[in-house]
């Protein structure tokens, strides 16, 4: 993922979507693989964080009501970017 991203630190290898899918090489050759059925993109079940945090998304300009954005509270991985909608509700 260091390599991909051309970082030496993994702080800021994955902190935002458009990191995160270039460290894991993710491009849009990928565009519309079923990522239930896929072996090469898929999603496994990992073990649910203490406190997840939901915003709006950074930098946008439309849909800034929408809160789609999710987190690890807490996490020094995250993107630090200012929601651009209502303040971020804590899950725990």
């Amino acid at each position: 993922m260091l390599r991909n991203r051309g970082l030496g630190s993994a702080v800021h290898v994955a902190d935002g979507p458009g990191r995160l899918t270039e460290a894991l090489g993710v491009d849009r050759s990928l565009n519309g693989v079923d990522m239930v059925n896929s072996k090469i993109l898929f999603v496994e079940k990992g073990t649910r964080p203490k406190r997840i945090g939901r915003s709006s998304r950074v930098g946008i300009n439309v849909a800034t009501n929408r809160q789609w954005r999710y987190f690890i509270v807490g996490s020094r991985f995250v993107s630090r970017g200012k929601p651009s909608g209502p303040p971020p509700r804590i899950h725990n």
